[in-house]
């Protein structure tokens, strides 16, 4: 694997617990191995700190856990920005309000604010993670790296608040087979990198151009640079959702970051393979409507069906780049005799919205 030369994203794989309304049958304590994960747009993988604070502890404990300095350097998300007194405020609080402000002149943006702000997440300045950003779905808790610019706070905010509506309806489950569950965070991912592309063009549009001009100083400018590609050829809000749609195909072009991601589900389906429960028969599938609603933003889908190629192998596990197949056989192995190697196939119509491009573009640049 080639990195490109501006990295700025990170990850960190951490025990983080997300809640999913998708798990039936078992108690939350049964089914929390699986659904250990933390969402970021990144770029290589690193270590940070564990969120290893012990059950039953409440949720704004565990951020303290965290956060020591949580009290001065979060900020509870709310729809309107009336609520936020600067005078009694300190300056990690007026600068994170300052990054919701300009995300809110994004029509996605603010509906994504709202989306937050129902959901009660905290923004914080992270001082202690490498990290460029995170959301830990479990503690509703969004944190940014405290070093951060004012550009970059916008640009990590942005990617991190599309991530809080698809929870917890696609998070991490047991449920579904191990090769889906790959493909599920690969779509994740790529939904949540789009749309937050869509909203940093939102506010270009509207002269706020430094959030715009920083993404194309990140590791993920190609992503911003496909969404350009097809905003030129046409403009309006139809255009908007066909380029959201191209910066999400275009997510899936560049090895680095599926190898990233890939390793990282590997990594998670490891512990579940190994906890007292171990893997058990995928009871749900994937489908088309199921996966194309990851798309719904807004009111808005920008994922249309029945559009471009029929799915292709390589949104599939069995094609996992850089050995990836070889350990996730080894982990179904643990499963024991029985255990089905291949996940359910997608049922309903063929899901088309998602097929990559062909030709992998050169992304050592």
């Amino acid at each position: 694997m080639t990195p490109p030369r501006r990295m700025v994203g990170a990850v960190i794989w951490i025990g983080a617990f997300v809640v999913s309304v998708m798990i039936t049958g078992r108690t939350d304590a049964e089914l929390l191995p699986e659904l250990e994960a933390v969402d970021a747009q990144i770029a290589h993988a690193i270590t940070d700190r564990p969120d290893d604070t012990p059950e039953p502890w409440h949720v704004e404990q565990r951020i303290q856990a965290l956060i020591p300095d949580a009290r001065d350097n979060c900020l509870p998300v709310t729809a309107k920005p009336q609520a936020f007194h600067e005078r009694t405020a300190t300056p990690a609080q007026v600068a994170l309000e300052a990054a919701l402000r300009q995300i809110r002149q994004s029509d996605v943006g603010a509906w994504m604010v709202q989306v937050a702000a129902t959901q009660q997440v905290t923004i914080c300045l992270d001082h202690g993670t490498e990290l460029e950003a995170h959301y830990r779905a479990h503690l509703h808790l969004i944190g940014l790296n405290a070093r951060l610019d004012p550009a970059g706070r916008v640009v990590f905010l942005a990617h991190e608040l599309a991530h809080v509506p698809q929870h917890p309806r696609f998070s991490n489950n047991r449920q579904f087979a191990p090769a889906d569950m790959v493909l599920l965070q690969r779509v994740r991912e790529a939904a949540a990198e789009a749309v937050a592309t869509r909203v940093l063009w939102q506010l270009r549009q509207q002269g706020v151009n430094a959030p715009w001009r920083k993404k194309l100083t990140t590791a993920y400018h190609d992503i911003a640079e496909a969404f350009e590609a097809s905003m030129a050829e046409g403009d309006g809000a139809g255009r908007e959702l066909w380029a959201t749609r191209s910066a999400f195909h275009h997510w899936f072009t560049a090895d680095w970051r599926l190898e990233i991601y890939d390793d990282l589900m590997l990594r998670t389906l490891r512990r579940i393979a190994d906890d007292p429960i171990g893997l058990v028969p995928a009871s749900r599938h994937l489908s088309d409507g199921y996966l194309r609603s990851i798309a719904d933003y807004a009111s808005q889908r920008f994922l249309i069906s029945g559009d471009g190629e029929a799915l292709i192998s390589s949104f599939r596990a069995h094609e996992l780049p850089a050995g990836g197949q070889a350990r996730l056989n080894a982990i179904i192995a643990t499963a024991g005799e029985g255990y089905p190697l291949e996940p359910p196939a997608f049922t309903g119509e063929t899901l088309s919205a998602i097929s990559p491009p062909r030709v992998m573009p050169d992304q050592d640049r």
